[in-house]
C-alpha cells in the first residue's frame, strides 16, 4: 500500500500546488503500523518551531497550577501563569509568551475578548 500524496486530483482530494492529498480517513483504515511508518520515513525533515515560554491563563487555581506543574516538569519550557484575562494581558505585554493556552470561561474577562485584546495590540501581529 502506497500513502504518498497522488498527482491526480479526483474526488474527496484537497489540492495544494501541483499535490493532490487524498484525506487520511480514506485510506487509515487499510495502512498497517508499517505501511503507517514507512509513509512517515518518506516524508521531509521539518524543523519544529522554536517554542519557549508558554502562558497558562485560568481563574482556577486548581487547573493553572497542574498546568503548569506538567508543563516545568518537561524542562523545556519557561512558564508563567495568569489568574485571568487582565493579568493575562499585562504579562503578555510584559513578556510576550510563544504560546498562551487561555481558559474561555473567566470571571473578569472571557477568553475570546483577551483573545480579540490581544489581536488588537501592534507588537503582536503576524
Amino acid at each position: 500500500m502506497d500513502l504518498t500524496p497522488s498527482g491526480s486530483g479526483g474526488a474527496g482530494s484537497r489540492t495544494r500546488g501541483s499535490w493532490s492529498w487524498q484525506p487520511i480517513w480514506m485510506r487509515a483504515s487499510s495502512a498497517s503500523p508499517k505501511d503507517c511508518r514507512q509513509a512517515l520515513g518518506r516524508l521531509p525533515a521539518v524543523e519544529p518551531p522554536s517554542i519557549t515560554s508558554i502562558l497558562v491563563v485560568d481563574d482556577r487555581a486548581i487547573y493553572r497550577d497542574s498546568l503548569v506543574r506538567l508543563l516545568e516538569l518537561s524542562g523545556d519550557f519557561v512558564v508563567r501563569a495568569a489568574d485571568g484575562g487582565a493579568g493575562a494581558l499585562a504579562e503578555i505585554e510584559r513578556a510576550c509568551p510563544d504560546i498562551v493556552l487561555l481558559d474561555l470561561i473567566m470571571p473578569d474577562m472571557t477568553g475570546h475578548e483577551v483573545i480579540e485584546r490581544i489581536t488588537a495590540r501592534a507588537m503582536t501581529r503576524a
